[in-house]
């Protein structure tokens, strides 16, 4: 009975949102375009700071590391 009560509460929700979606469109819209720059914006922010900690992280780990002898 819990299986057939997800699908239909499931069907429910995603009428409801689809409808959510067609009335507030233009509203949508606007959220979306503001939120894209954005996200740019946090993305260039987090893509600099894992370039530089591995940067960080090859350097430091070249200075410790042991030189191999040949024997």
């Amino acid at each position: 009975m819990g299986k057939y009560l997800s699908v239909i509460v499931g069907s429910a929700v995603l009428a409801v949102g689809v409808w959510g979606i067609v009335v507030t469109w233009p509203l949508l819209w606007k959220a979306v375009q503001a939120t894209v720059p954005a996200m740019c914006v946090l993305g260039g922010l987090l893509a600099i700071f894992v370039g530089v900690s591995e940067i960080r992280d090859s350097g430091s780990s070249q200075a410790t590391k042991p030189s191999a002898k040949s024997s």
